[in-house]
Order: structure tokens, then C-alpha cells, then sequence
């Protein structure tokens, strides 16, 4: 194992970690743009659900908050 993987592993949880906080922080307007875009708030947690998975594992991400928001319904639009 190389002298790299600890820090590497703490980059990364460190990376996921600043995720889920800008994902929370824009949660209520992806939910209503989720909402509006299904039509049905049931659907909506579903796909809500859905985006969230995929934007907390995904590998990479915008940092920019904008355009972190903007990332995030196009996952929506793709779910």
C-alpha cells in the first residue's frame, strides 16, 4: 500500500462531505423543480430519492455552488 492512500481517502471523504452539504443546502428548490417536473409529489420523493443517490456516489462533481445547482437538475432531468 502506498503512503498516499490514507490522505487520498480523506480528500475523497472530505469531497463527499462538502456534497452532501451543498446538496442540502439547495434541496427545497431541486424538490420543487423535481415536483413541477413530475407533476406528482409522490413521484417527486421517489425521484428525489434517486437524485440523491446519484449525486452523493457520483465521482465528480462542479464545486461551484451555481454550478453544483445546475448539475443537480440535470441529473433530475436524467433519472
Amino acid at each position: 500500500m502506498g503512503t498516499g492512500e490514507p490522505s487520498d481517502s480523506r480528500d475523497l471523504d472530505q469531497e463527499r462531505l462538502l456534497r452532501a452539504e451543498q446538496l442540502e443546502t439547495i434541496l427545497p428548490l431541486l424538490m420543487s423543480y423535481v415536483r413541477r417536473l413530475v407533476g406528482d409529489a409522490e413521484i417527486a420523493r421517489d425521484v428525489m430519492q434517486n437524485v440523491s443517490v446519484t449525486v452523493l456516489t457520483t465521482s465528480e462533481s462542479p464545486s461551484d455552488g451555481a454550478q453544483f445547482a445546475a448539475w443537480c437538475r440535470g441529473v433530475a432531468r436524467n433519472v
